[in-house]
């Protein structure tokens, strides 16, 4: 299928949901036109990208409600499309979601109490459970643990560090234990392995120096793009991943704090298929004889010696461990 045939336009009828509210907010702003016709246009390619990114989410966490028919409980799991709304809106920290199967009856699920309903009667409840599969991820609570010295990680992470920037006095290691994190990262990185042609390197171990102020952001939050303004980012206005410690290891990039500590990141990074950035890009440019919605994964300085990668989507990177060093 080329690209040509993706795009497909869809009329809405004037009694489809959304209708009225496109149409009012349209006369609103214009005054009172008459309508010959409202479409929507739908890309494949787009579809098929949230059809892949609803079963990443439901290989990861799976939402379900309790059936009980006869005196039998059962547990049924929600659609893919559905699971993916239940879990963005549990991840955001949302007190309730709606959703609606397909275009049908409207659903409201508590995550206070963990119940559903429809929003038509709030007395017809019943439970719902969310299990988490990814099995790589036990941690249940964002957490900094120390890696002791005589730990064959300890030296694996640092041995890495000294090799680039020179034997430093290493204050303390820690591996950063994300949960939420980690299972956004995880999905993404199944997507770009489905996507991006076979062979590609998808993931590297990048370095990031950080200010002390934003490492409590950095271990709940993820790499926030809103952090830049701290960095030197010449490939865009992304985040910026070192491939030598050494480039980021100074006073410019790494500032030490009152006692003369300094803290560097070890980061997993989806980098993906790249191309060079520019200053003040904001996303990668589209890959070439693709759609314009299709667009590079990062960007760097130089494609044949990159220095450094750029990425403009928070769940490519992952903080994996923090070392603190003067």
């Amino acid at each position: 299928m080329n690209a040509s045939n993706n795009l497909v336009v869809v009329p809405v009828k004037s009694n489809d949901p959304g209708y009225s509210n496109i149409i009012d907010r349209f006369q609103g702003q214009v005054g009172k036109r008459e309508i010959v016709r409202s479409e929507k246009t739908q890309n494949a390619d787009v579809a098929s990208q949230n059809k892949l990114q609803a079963k990443l989410t439901s290989d990861n966490a799976q939402w379900y409600y309790v059936d009980n028919y006869m005196g039998e409980t059962e547990l049924i799991e929600y659609p893919d499309n559905i699971n993916l709304i239940i879990e963005k809106a549990y991840c955001n920290k949302d007190k309730e979601v709606r959703f609606q199967y397909d275009g049908g009856t409207e659903y409201a699920i508590n995550f206070n109490n963990m119940t559903e309903h429809p929003t038509v009667d709030k007395t017809d409840i019943t439970t719902v459970i969310r299990r988490v599969k990814t099995k790589e991820s036990t941690f249940e609570h964002p957490a900094e643990l120390p890696v002791k010295s005589n730990d064959p990680e300890y030296f694996s992470v640092l041995d890495g560090l000294h090799g680039q920037v020179g034997k430093r006095e290493i204050v303390k290691l820690e591996r950063i234990q994300n949960k939420m994190l980690y299972q956004q990262y995880v999905a993404k990185k199944k997507m770009l392995e489905s996507q991006n042609p076979k062979g590609t390197q998808n993931e590297r171990e990048l370095w990031h120096a950080i200010r002390a102020k934003v490492v409590s952001s950095i271990n709940s939050l993820g790499f926030n793009r809103s952090y830049c303004v701290e960095l030197a980012t010449k490939n865009g206005e992304g985040v910026d991943f070192a491939v030598d410690a050494g480039c980021c290891a100074s006073d410019t990039y790494c500032k030490p704090d009152s006692q003369g500590h300094k803290r560097m990141y070890l980061c997993k990074v989806l980098t993906g298929e790249y191309t060079v950035g520019q200053r003040g890009m904001r996303v990668p440019p589209a890959k070439p004889g693709q759609l314009s919605h299709i667009l590079y994964d990062s960007v760097v300085n130089d494609i044949s010696n990159p220095l450094y990668f750029t990425i403009f989507n928070d769940t490519q990177c992952y903080p994996a461990y923090l070392i603190t060093f003067k």
